[in-house]
C-alpha cells in the first residue's frame, strides 16, 4: 500500500470533507463544533469513510487486516480534517461550548466515521471480481454508500411507525429531536451507550479482519495463524452489540408504541379519544382528561366542518422530561397525523395546547401522501406555514389578542412577514411566535373569505391561487388592507414588538448552550442553589450578554445568593438597558417593586406597580398588579399577599393560606382572599374545595373588575370540571355580560369546553 498521505482515496475523501465543511461551515449555527455541525459532519465522514475503505480492498496483494487498519487510519484522519475545520469556523465566529461541542463531535460524527470505514471494508472483502473495473467501481461506491443511507431509512422508518421524533445512528450519530427544543445536549450518557454497541461493532469486525487470509487466487480463507482469543474476541464482542441493540428501549436507544405505552403503564378511550397516561394518575383525573379531550376533539371538527372523525391517540406524558425521554420532543407538543397520534404533556384544564395539536390529526384528513400534510408533491416537500396555520385557526390560544389583531400590530411596526416566506420552509427561520401567529391569521382570513371548503382544497394540495381565484400577490395586499383597519394601543403595540421582534432560533447566539445553561440554572435554583446558578447564568451571559431569560433568571437568584441590595442593582440594570424588549424592562420594574414589597416600603412598591398598570396589555399582568396593590394598601392583606405571591423570595404557601383563612374570618365581606385560595385550589385540582371558595368570593365584593371576571372564569371551569353543567352555563352568561371582556377570551374558553357552556 502506498503511504498514506500518498494515497488517492486519502487525498479525495479529506479533500471533499474539507471543501465541503468549509462551505456549510458558513451557514447559521453550523460554524463551530455544536450540535449541527456534528449533524452535517455525520451524514458526510461516513459515507466518504466507507467509498475510500472499499477502494483500498482493490489494491493488489494486500490482507484483510491490512487493509481494516488503513480503512480505520483515513477514518481517523477524516475525522481530523473535519474538526480542525470546525475548529477554524469556531476561531471565526466564536465558540459557544467548545467541550461540549467536540464531545458530540467524537461520539457522533467520528465514531460515525470508524464505522463507515467497517461497512467500506466490509463490501469490498466481499465484492467479487467483476470483468468490468468500471462497472466494479460503481458498485463499490453504490454498496459503500448503501450502509449509511441504511442507517438514515431506518431511522426514518422509526420516525413513521412509532411516537419517536428523536433518532441514534450507527452512521451519522444522533438527531435530538425538533427544532423548537433548544437544549439538545442533555442525552450525552444516553449518546455514550449507545456508542459502547458502535466500538463492540467496530472490534468485532476488527477481530474477523485478523482471522482471515486472502490467498493469491484472491479467495479468502481462515487464516492457519489466528489466535484462538481473537476469535472468540469477535464473537463475544458481536454478541454485545447485538444485546444492546435488542436492550435498546430499555437504554433510550429507541422507543415504539408498545414500549411507550407500556412506560405510562394506563388507558381509557371513548369514540372519539384514546388516552394513554402515566399510572400515577389517579382514574378520576384521567376521566377528565379523556372528557376534554373528547371536548376539543369534537369543537376542533366542527371548527374545521368535518363531518366524520377518526378516534385519536393521546399520548398524555407526565411531564416535558418525560415526553423528552420517550418521543425526543421535550417542551414541543407533537402531533404525527398519519398514526392519529398526538403527544402532549399534563397541564391545566382545559389542556392549553391539546385543541392545536388535535387541529394537525384532523386536517390530516385533507391530506395527500403518506405524512397526511400540507404541501407540494403529496406532502413530500411539506409547508408549515399552512400546517400550523390551521391548527392556529382552528384551535386559538387564549390571549389578549387575535391572531388578525397581532399581525395587524405587526405591520404597524413593519415587521410583518411576506406570505411567500411564512407558507415555505423560510417559515422554519422565523421566530416562532410571529411565524405560527401570521400562518393563523392568514388561514382564517381566507377561510371567512371563501369558506372552510377553499382551505380543505389548499391543504389537500391544490395551489392557493386556484382555490381563491387570485393571485397571492393581491391577497397579500388585500389582507394587509384589512390589516391596516385594525386600532391598536401603544401599549398593545409595544407588547407586540416585544413578543415578534427577536429573533429565531437560526439567528440567535449559542442557543442549545444558552438554553441549556438557563435550564440547569433554573434547575438548580430551585434546589436552593442559587450560587451555583448563578455561575450557569453568568456563563450564558458571556456568550449572549443581551438575552432577556438570562438577565432574569440571573437577577431573580440573586436576591437568594447576594442579598436584596445586589438583586436591587440587577433588576435596576435590567429596567435601564434600552437594547432589552419594554415587556422585559417592565417586568424588571415590577421585580424591583416586589422586593420593596418584601422589605416593607410599601409607598414605594405601590407607586411602581401603580406606573405599570398603564404599560401592560396581558390580563393576567394586569390582575396580578391589581392584588399585589391591594397589599400595598394595607399592612394586614399585604402579609398574606406577600406570603403567597413572593414570600422571601419564593411563595410561602402554608403561611399564605393560614393568613388567607385569618383574613376570610376577620373581613366576611371581602371576596378577595377567598377568590385567591379558591385559584390554588382549583390549580391542585381541588375541584370541590375551589369551587366553594369561589363561590363565595363572587358572593362578596371583589373591588377590581378584573379579578371578578377571572374569578368567574375560574368557576366556569371548575364547574365543567366537576359535571356541574347548569352552574357552567349559568356562570358563562354572567362572564361574558362583564364590562371589558374581550371577546377572543370567551370564545376561545368556550370553544375549549364545548356543550358544558354552550347553550
Amino acid at each position: 500500500m502506498l503511504p498514506l498521505y500518498r494515497s488517492p482515496p486519502v487525498i479525495a475523501s479529506s479533500a471533499v470533507a474539507f471543501i465541503v465543511l468549509l462551505v456549510l461551515g458558513f451557514f447559521p449555527l453550523v460554524g463551530g463544533p455544536g450540535y449541527e455541525s456534528s449533524l452535517v459532519c455525520g451524514l458526510l465522514l461516513p459515507s466518504l469513510a466507507a467509498v475510500a475503505a472499499a477502494f483500498f480492498s482493490k489494491v493488489p496483494d494486500t490482507q484483510p487486516s491490512e487493509v481494516f487498519v488503513r480503512s480505520i487510519e483515513n477514518a481517523l484522519l477524516l475525522s481530523t480534517v473535519a474538526l480542525l475545520t470546525t475548529l477554524l469556523h469556531g476561531l471565526r465566529v466564536g465558540f459557544c461550548d467548545a467541550s461540549t461541542g467536540i464531545t458530540l463531535f467524537l461520539l457522533g460524527p467520528a465514531v460515525g466515521a470508524v464505522m463507515g470505514a467497517c461497512w467500506g471494508f466490509v463490501v469490498g472483502q466481499v465484492m467479487p471480481s467483476l470483468g468490468s473495473r468500471r462497472l466494479r467501481n460503481i458498485l463499490l461506491i453504490m454498496l459503500s454508500l448503501l450502509g449509511p443511507a441504511l442507517g438514515v431509512g431506518i431511522s426514518l422508518i422509526r420516525f413513521y411507525t412509532s411516537p419517536m421524533v428523536f433518532a441514534y445512528d450507527p452512521f451519522f450519530g444522533f438527531f435530538s429531536g425538533t427544532l423548537y427544543d433548544t437544549n439538545v445536549t442533555d442525552n450525552l450518557v444516553t449518546l455514550l451507550t449507545y456508542r459502547a454497541g458502535s466500538a463492540c461493532s467496530i472490534i468485532a469486525v476488527g477481530s474477523a479482519a485478523f482471522l482471515f487470509h486472502r490467498s493469491e487466487s484472491g479467495r479468502l480463507h481462515f487464516s492457519k495463524q489466528r489466535h484462538p482469543g481473537v476469535l472468540w474476541l469477535s464473537v463475544a464482542t458481536t454478541m454485545t452489540s447485538v444485546i444492546l441493540n435488542i436492550e435498546g428501549s430499555r437504554l433510550g436507544h429507541w422507543q415504539t408504541a408498545n414500549t411507550i405505552s407500556n412506560a405510562l403503564g394506563a388507558s381509557l378511550f371513548d369514540d372519539r379519544c384514546e388516552l394513554i397516561y402515566p399510572r400515577s394518575v389517579d382514574h378520576e383525573l384521567a376521566k377528565l382528561l379523556l372528557r376534554d379531550c373528547s371536548t376539543q376533539l369534537y369543537e376542533v371538527k366542527t371548527a374545521l366542518e368535518i363531518d366524520s372523525a377518526p378516534r385519536i391517540r393521546v399520548y398524555m406524558f407526565h411531564s416535558p422530561e418525560q415526553k423528552r425521554m420517550l418521543t425526543g420532543a421535550g417542551r414541543t407538543s407533537v402531533a404525527k397525523p398519519w398514526r392519529k397520534e398526538v403527544y402532549v404533556h399534563l397541564d391545566e384544564y382545559p389542556h392549553p395546547i391539546l385543541g392545536h395539536e388535535l387541529a394537525h390529526v384532523l386536517a390530516g384528513t385533507w391530506a395527500r401522501g403518506p405524512f397526511s400534510v400540507a404541501g407540494r408533491l403529496g406532502g413530500w416537500w411539506p409547508d408549515p406555514g399552512l400546517i400550523e396555520g390551521i391548527a392556529v385557526a382552528a384551535s386559538p390560544d387564549d390571549d389578549v389578542l387575535t391572531p388578525h389583531h397581532w399581525s395587524s400590530a405587526m405591520l404597524k411596526l413593519d415587521v410583518l412577514p411576506s406570505l411567500d416566506t411564512v407558507f415555505a420552509l423560510g417559515f422554519l427561520n422565523k421566530n416562532s411566535s410571529m411565524a405560527y401567529t401570521v400562518a393563523g391569521a392568514f388561514v382564517q382570513w381566507i377561510a371567512d373569505r371563501h369558506g372552510m371548503q377553499a382551505i380543505r382544497r389548499w391543504y389537500a394540495g391544490e395551489r392557493l391561487e386556484e382555490v381563491a381565484h387570485d393571485s397571492l400577490q393581491n391577497l397579500e395586499e388585500a389582507w394587509r388592507n384589512d390589516l391596516r383597519q385594525v386600532t391598536l394601543s401603544e401599549a398593545e403595540l409595544a407588547y407586540a414588538k416585544a413578543r415578534f421582534d427577536r429573533p429565531g432560533v437560526f439567528q440567535r447566539r449559542c442557543p442549545h448552550t444558552v438554553d441549556a445553561l438557563n435550564d440547569e440554572g433554573q434547575v438548580l435554583a430551585s434546589q436552593g442553589d442559587c450560587s451555583t446558578a448563578m455561575l450557569r447564568f453568568g456563563q450564558a451571559l458571556k456568550l449572549d450578554p443581551v438575552h432577556p431569560r438570562t438577565r432574569m433568571n440571573q437577577a431573580s437568584c440573586a436576591q437568594r445568593s447576594l442579598g436584596f441590595a445586589e438583586a436591587k442593582g440587577q433588576w435596576k440594570a435590567i429596567e435601564d438597558d434600552t437594547m432589552l424588549p419594554d415587556t422585559t424592562r417592565y417586568r424588571a420594574n415590577e421585580a424591583l417593586a416586589d422586593l420593596y414589597f418584601m422589605q416593607g416600603q410599601a409607598a414605594k412598591a405601590d407607586e411602581i406597580y401603580t406606573s405599570l398598570l398603564d404599560r401592560y396589555v396581558n390580563e393576567d399582568a394586569l390582575r396580578t398588579l391589581d392584588v399585589k396593590l391591594r397589599g400595598t394598601r394595607s399592612p394586614y392583606e399585604g402579609r398574606a399577599i406577600r406570603a403567597l405571591l413572593l414570600g422571601d423570595g419564593s411563595p410561602d404557601p402554608r403561611l399564605a393560606f393560614t393568613l388567607l383563612g385569618k383574613w376570610i374570618v376577620e373581613a366576611p365581606a371581602d371576596g378577595l382572599p377567598a377568590y385567591l385560595a379558591g385559584r390554588n385550589l382549583m390549580n391542585a385540582r381541588a375541584w370541590m374545595a375551589a369551587a366553594e371558595s369561589l363561590d363565595w368570593a363572587l358572593e362578596r365584593d371583589l373591588h377590581e373588575p378584573r379579578i371578578m371576571r377571572e374569578a368567574l372564569r375560574l368557576r366556569i371551569i371548575v364547574a365543567c370540571a366537576v359535571g356541574d353543567v347548569a352552574t357552567a352555563r349559568k356562570v358563562m352568561t354572567r362572564w361574558k355580560a362583564q364590562p371589558e371582556l374581550q371577546e377572543v377570551r370567551w370564545r376561545v374558553l368556550e370553544r375549549r369546553l364545548g356543550a358544558c357552556v354552550k347553550q
